[in-house]
């Protein structure tokens, strides 16, 4: 009689922890914070695609294809390094016809971050940890139990945001010419500190020299997979808005853009320069923010960039 009490009761206990776990993985907390961009990888289903893309927060925001009629999807992860990207890539190559598109967003900085041995910790819960830089057995089996159940680490003050982003769904807000540009001023100014540049137009530090090789390297070592693989890899610079593309010195970003792509890609790939491209760059209409674009924005360049490749 105890026992059948005591299994009675621990049934219940694995019932209720059961539901509890459902709920939190339909939060936005599970979805949009500890596994952003995550779920997409898990549910992926076994249909050949046509055209993906590649790329950290710029490849996130600026890619939409639910308008195209080929299939297409999002990989892109924020943030992101080409040493994640390339991981991704060979992971899951097998989702992908051959001659398929893959777009890969870069980002003004790509060219000194890109190389860098850092994969984000839920990027466990959908790469072979065997592959990622310094990946661990114990990190990955941590990873899997948040993602299976996440009640251990569950923060209560988000039961109430989330019940609030149920209730109350956000919109796409248009930002004032005065907003872009103090946003614009941000993420110079945010850039500058987290890439220790003291000024855009200086040339590079060693650190950032030794980076820069890398990358250069990385992204060579990328092209020529894609050529074994019958993949149709495309470089692009997705739209930036005028007010940010104006604090873009020239020198800046011959050297950080346009130098580095000659002496990775030589021409060896499809390269799009969208950067400050007419119809994006001045309307204002297509932005989140001054650096990403939003919904519709994405909806219109993806159509865009799919053109310029069908007219090549």
């Amino acid at each position: 009689m105890i026992r059948e009490f005591v299994n009675t009761e621990d049934l219940m206990k694995h019932y209720i922890k059961n539901k509890i776990n459902t709920f939190i993985k339909s939060s936005h907390w599970y979805n949009e914070v500890l596994f952003k961009d995550c779920v997409k990888f898990w549910e992926m289903k076994e249909e050949p695609l046509d055209v993906v893309n590649l790329g950290s927060s710029s490849g996130v925001y600026d890619f939409d294809y639910s308008d195209m009629r080929c299939k297409g999807m999002n990989w892109a992860v924020a943030p992101q390094t080409m040493v994640g990207d390339f991981l991704i890539l060979k992971r899951y190559r097998k989702f992908l016809k051959d001659n398929a598109i893959v777009f890969y967003p870069l980002c003004p900085f790509t060219s000194i971050s890109g190389a860098v041995d850092y994969i984000e910790d839920r990027c466990y819960s959908f790469l072979d940890y065997r592959t990622i830089p310094g990946g661990h057995y114990i990190r990955n089996s941590k990873i899997k139990g948040y993602k299976n159940s996440p009640i251990s680490i569950y923060p209560l003050v988000e039961f109430i945001r989330d019940i609030r982003t149920r209730v109350f769904s956000s919109k796409d807000v248009i930002m004032r010419d005065r907003q872009l540009e103090r946003d614009a001023e941000n993420w110079i100014k945010g850039w500058t500190v987290q890439f220790n540049i003291n000024n855009l137009n200086d040339k590079f530090v060693e650190s950032h020299r030794t980076v820069y090789d890398r990358t250069i390297s990385m992204l060579k070592d990328m092209i020529e997979y894609c050529k074994e693989e019958k993949l149709r890899l495309v470089l692009v610079i997705p739209p930036m808005h005028r007010s940010l593309c104006r604090k873009f010195p020239a020198a800046a970003k011959e050297q950080l853009i346009d130098s580095f792509i000659t002496e990775a890609n030589g021409g060896e790939t499809w390269y799009f320069d969208c950067m400050e491209e007419p119809g994006f760059s001045d309307d204002k209409s297509l932005f989140r923010n001054c650096y990403y674009l939003n919904k519709r924005g994405a909806l219109l360049f993806t159509k865009y960039i799919m053109e310029k490749i069908d007219n090549k």
